[in-house]
Order: C-alpha cells, then sequence, then structure tokens
C-alpha cells in the first residue's frame, strides 16, 4: 500500500460526517475539559509526584542561567537525558512558578489523552462521546497514570506523531510534528521507518529536515553541551538507568536480565528481525482503519527495540488496543477483539516492578522470567498469535475462493 492509503483517513460518508458534526458539539468539549481538570486535580494531591517533571523543570532554570552546565546538572543522581534542543523547550517551562507547573502539567496530560483517544475514535465508527469513558479507563493502565504522577512527556510525543501521521498527504507540513517529537526525544525517530515502509518519502523528508534543525538549533545555542550529548551522552544508556532494572521493558532489558551470553548482539539482530517483519507485513494490503493499528504497532515496536523502554513509555498500548477493537471486522471477529483488548488492558493495569517485589523466593524461574518481563513476552506473544490467527484466516479464506471457481 502506498503513502495515498497509508494517511488517507478522512472519507466521505454520511457516518464521518456525523462523528465530525458531533464533535463540534460545544458540549463534548465542555465534558473533555472537564475530565480533563478533574483527574488532573486528583492526580495533583498524590503523594512523591511529578519527579521527572522538577527535572525538566530545574534542566529548564540551569538552561537559562547558563546552558553549559544541563548535562552536569543532577536531581537525585538523575539529569536530562534528551538533545539540546528539549531542554531549550523546558527553559520556557521553567519561567512558571513549579507549584503551578505540576499541578497544571496533569490536567494538560490528561487533555493529551483525551486528544490522543479522541484522534483514535475517530478512526472508527464510533460516535467521539467514547472518548470519555475511555479516557477514564485508560488512566488506570500502568504506563498512562506512572507517566503522568512522574510528569513525562510522553502523552505529548504521541499527540504530536498521531496527529502528523494520520492527516491527510495532501497537507503541506506533514512531518514536521514529527521531527519535532523527535528533535525533543530520540525514540520517535522509529516512525520514519513507517514512513519508508509506505514510501512517502516526502513526509518522511520534511521530519528529517525539522529534527536537522532542532540538532542545528541545539549547537547554536549550547555548542559545548551539544558536542557532549552527540559525541558521548547519546551511547551511555546506564546514564539513563541500568538495563537490567525491571521497570526496562525492552528486549535489551529482558537479556540483560536473563544474562544471557553477547547480549548485545542477539539485540541488534532482533530488533533488525522484527523491522524487517514490519516492512514485509506492512506491504500486505488491508482496509485504512488497520492504520491506526499500524501506527500504534509501530510504536509498540519502538518500545520493544529501543535499549532502555521504561513501563510508561508503553502508552502506545492505548491506540493500539482502541485501534484493535475498532477496526471494522465480523461481529464475531469484534468479540474477540473486545476480549484480548480487555485481557492487555488487565496485563497493563499494575507496574511490572510491582509483580516482582510482591512474588516469594520459592517461585518457579519460568515464573520469574515471565513477571519480570510480562510487557514484552505479552506483547511478543500476542503479536505471534494474532498473525498466525490472520495467516490461517487468509489460507481458509483462499482455499474457499479456488474451491468456489
Amino acid at each position: 500500500m502506498g503513502p495515498a492509503g497509508a494517511r488517507a483517513w478522512r472519507s466521505d460518508d454520511p457516518e464521518s460526517s456525523r462523528r465530525a458534526s458531533s464533535a463540534n458539539k460545544p458540549w463534548y468539549y465542555l465534558s473533555v475539559a472537564a475530565i480533563s481538570l478533574a483527574l488532573g486535580l486528583l492526580f495533583s494531591r498524590i503523594p512523591f509526584n511529578a519527579f521527572d517533571l522538577q527535572i525538566y523543570w530545574r534542566v529548564g532554570e540551569v538552561f537559562r542561567h547558563g546552558p553549559n552546565e544541563i548535562y552536569s546538572f543532577s536531581y537525585y543522581g538523575l539529569g536530562l537525558t534528551y538533545p539540546p534542543f528539549a531542554a531549550l523547550v523546558f527553559a520556557g517551562l521553567s519561567y512558571i512558578p513549579f507549584a503551578v507547573v505540576t499541578v497544571a502539567a496533569k490536567v494538560v496530560q490528561f487533555a493529551l489523552l483525551a486528544a490522543c483517544l479522541h484522534i483514535c475514535v475517530r478512526a472508527t465508527s464510533w460516535s467521539v462521546w467514547w472518548v470519555l469513558p475511555l479516557t477514564l479507563a485508560a488512566s488506570a493502565l500502568e504506563p498512562i497514570y506512572s507517566g503522568i504522577i512522574l510528569g513525562q512527556i510522553n502523552l505529548l510525543l504521541l499527540v504530536l506523531i498521531l496527529w502528523d501521521l494520520t492527516r491527510p498527504k495532501e497537507t503541506a507540513w506533514a512531518g514536521i510534528l514529527l521531527g519535532l517529537a523527535i528533535g525533543i526525544k530520540l525514540t520517535p525517530a522509529i516512525f520514519l521507518l513507517y514512513l519508508v515502509a509506505h514510501r512517502d518519502y516526502r513526509t518522511a523528508m520534511r521530519a528529517l529536515l525539522t529534527f536537522a534543525t532542532t540538532v542545528v538549533i541545539g549547537f547554536v545555542v549550547a555548542p559545548g553541551p551539544a558536542n557532549a550529548y552527540w559525541t558521548k551522552y547519546l551511547f551511555d544508556t546506564e546514564r539513563i538507568g541500568p538495563s537490567k532494572d525491571t521497570d526496562n521493558q525492552s528486549i535489551r532489558g529482558m537479556l540483560d536480565r536473563l544474562e544471557v551470553a553477547h547480549a548485545g548482539l542477539i539485540w541488534v539482530l532482533a530488533c533488525g528481525a522484527l523491522c524487517a517483519l514490519y516492512l514485509w507485513w506492512s506491504q500486505r494490503p488491508r482496509q485504512r482503519a488497520d492504520m491506526l493499528l499500524e501506527i500504534s504497532g509501530v510504536g509498540l515496536l519502538g518500545c520493544l527495540v529501543s535499549p532502555l523502554s521504561w513501563s510508561h513509555h508503553w502508552a502506545w498500548i492505548v491506540p493500539a488496543a482502541v485501534a484493535f477493537v475498532g477496526s471494522p471486522q465480523s461481529r464475531e471477529s469484534q468479540v474477540r477483539r473486545l476480549a484480548i483488548a480487555s485481557a492487555a488492558w488487565l496485563l497493563f493495569l499494575l507496574p511490572v516492578a510491582r509483580y516482582r517485589a510482591h512474588m516469594p523466593q520459592d517461585v518457579p524461574v519460568a515464573w520469574l522470567v515471565l513477571m519480570e518481563n510480562l510487557y514484552v513476552l505479552g506483547t511478543l506473544i500476542a503479536v505471534t498469535v494474532w498473525g498466525v490467527m490472520r495467516t490461517l484466516r487468509r489460507r481458509h479464506w483462499l482455499a474457499t475462493q479456488r474451491r468456489v471457481n
């Protein structure tokens, strides 16, 4: 499927028009604002919150008074792990008192969660009013609530990417938001693979040019730190955190926890195989609404192949679940999909580190491995089962067609 199929979301059918009309109703937006405000204020009362936001804010303050110190700054042993362009963005945040920022950030993050779900629901046959209960359900998931409590920027990046990649191909600025997301935090670069898979080279070039612009800006405003980041800190993953930490739900983290020999080489080969498998699968014909599932799948692929994927990076499970259930299928298949999505929702309810901490000492090794790598193994098993089911169903359909003909 070419780029036109990959990006052609907006259809002219009456149902789409009805949903668009519904989205413009003031009551809908007021309801979204009310639920974002209520949840944001509620989460603001949780103790020990906004730790990562505290780092962003303090890094921004350091940047304003002397950008050369942004990578030497440390807050309880942790500091800036993003490119210098991110520090420039955080500098604007530091003008606001932190007491205001920590509350406002919670409200804004729930609004971003609702915006993410709005984009996802618009790709299905559902009413946009489903955004409200879905926001409540998603806020119970560990990748969502832990990211919001810590003050992470994952939901911002998620909305930027979804908004950019789901716009029509003809949009002149397609790729700009993806490039900005990569400039702030490098992990969204995985979505260049999505654009290449669909031969949308023009959008990919805009994203790369935007990203390159953020790199140049970083060298202009902070040449010393920029040089240090791109030549040294970028490759020092231990500076971000220990790879063996249970919260690191990536293939590399799993291999390091299992103490596999030549873990680095195996990780590279596994990542290459997964990316190649995606490129092969992306060429298969499918319905337009399945594109949301593909974009979300690429986000989950990024979590798997990244050397460090903390549990809150797995926020892509939210659009993936909506796309999985909302994709137009038969009623029987829809029920099956709803059951699988519900199982995924239960899987992501609690942090994996908490599973490990509450396990008895004499637990079987196999169970221990499963609990320590729950997100990784759960995703790999789910994708494998889904792929086998689709392959068998397709073979059955082809055999039926041959008999009919």
